[in-house]
């Protein structure tokens, strides 16, 4: 994304690509207190499709360290998959 107010929509999109693909709703959502999560608008979307909005305190990085955790283990799992199936590395950007 080049701006900040671009997050709602690519956010948007990619509820609908998760409700598609594996046919889940996102129930919790893991954010930083930036700007552009504390929105009326982003705060809306969720609002309305029934997502739970789970922020950090604001100055407190340390609390990013589950997510940061978290990450890490959904990345191991990823590259685990795409090497069990003798994929090329060049599909996981």
């Amino acid at each position: 994304m080049k701006t900040e107010d671009e997050v709602l929509d690519r956010f948007r999109e990619f509820s609908a690509r998760v409700e598609n693909l594996i046919e889940k709703k996102i129930e919790v959502l893991s954010l930083d207190s930036g700007g552009e999560y504390t929105s009326d608008d982003f705060s809306d979307f969720c609002k309305e499709a029934g997502i739970e909005k789970d922020s950090t305190v604001p100055y407190n990085p340390r609390q990013n360290g589950f997510v940061g955790r978290k990450k890490r283990s959904i990345m191991e799992d990823v590259e685990a998959m795409i090497h069990g199936q003798n994929l090329p590395m060049f599909l996981w950007a």
